[in-house]
């Protein structure tokens, strides 16, 4: 596979006083350093994105002509900037440089894999936030809301074991916001979930044609453990009195 090398790679590989480059964009961060392991030169590239890190080790054809792929594999691993783990590296090349890349991608399909070392491959606040509800219906008999907010602070592993155990649980998005607002401050990672649940008993849904056989069902309001709490916090947020939630509960 072959990939044209971007000029800033080439500014920081080429000149000698040129070690370090940082740079923002829409995307992420990307950290670029100049390292030297042994006699060789070598460019590591850290790419951080909301749900993937990405890590690239650039060198010198020329410098590594004599090595096979697996001693230039093990050669860019025993950098101190190795940082993305054991996974399989991808190594491809252009006219001058060879490149050796390694991703571990994270996904709301997988809450496993957003674990805190995923969150900390960099210092660098990163958040990956997932709306699964979209904005708050303001009838409370309808649906359910949950948030959860995973970060250092959290004594799980990850974000599955984290929602499988209540911690960092919310029912309100402010309160959980909140939260994340501190976190910012603190340049600290975390990872931001919001889902909400259709409840039971709604004479208005059509449970056969409205949600699929997989759909996870809040209970009735009424039936509602923490009815109590949800309504005080409709109440504080001023959906109760909408014009919207009087049509509906009337």
């Amino acid at each position: 596979m072959r990939r044209k090398c971007c000029k800033k790679f080439r500014d920081i590989f080429d000149e000698d006083g040129l070690d370090y480059i940082k740079e923002k964009n829409s995307g992420g961060t990307q950290y670029i350093h100049k390292v030297k392991l042994g006699k060789y030169k070598v460019l590591h590239i850290l790419e951080v994105y909301s749900k993937m890190r990405r890590e690239c080790f650039v060198l010198d054809q020329k410098d590594v002509k004599d090595l096979s792929n697996q001693e230039i594999t093990q050669l860019v691993k025993s950098s101190p900037k190795y940082k993305i783990g054991d996974t399989h590296p991808c190594k491809y090349d252009d006219e001058k440089y060879i490149y050796v890349q390694f991703n571990k991608t994270a996904h709301f399909g997988n809450l496993q894999l957003f674990t805190k070392e995923f969150l900390n491959l960099t210092k660098d606040a990163n958040m990956y936030r997932c709306y699964h509800s979209g904005s708050w219906n303001p009838n409370p008999k309808l649906y359910k809301y949950e948030q959860w907010v995973f970060h250092n602070g959290v004594k799980s592993d990850n974000m599955q074991e984290m929602i499988n155990s209540n911690e960092s649980r919310f029912l309100n998005n402010d309160e959980a916001e909140s939260l994340v607002n501190e976190l910012k401050r603190k340049n600290e990672p975390y990872a931001y979930l919001e889902k909400s649940y259709p409840r039971l008993g709604v004479k208005a849904f059509n449970y056969e044609k409205k949600f699929n056989p997989h759909t996870k069902f809040a209970p009735a309001l009424e039936d509602d453990e923490e009815r109590e709490e949800i309504m005080a916090i409709y109440e504080k947020k001023g959906l109760i009195n909408s014009v919207y939630s009087i049509i509906i509960f009337a």
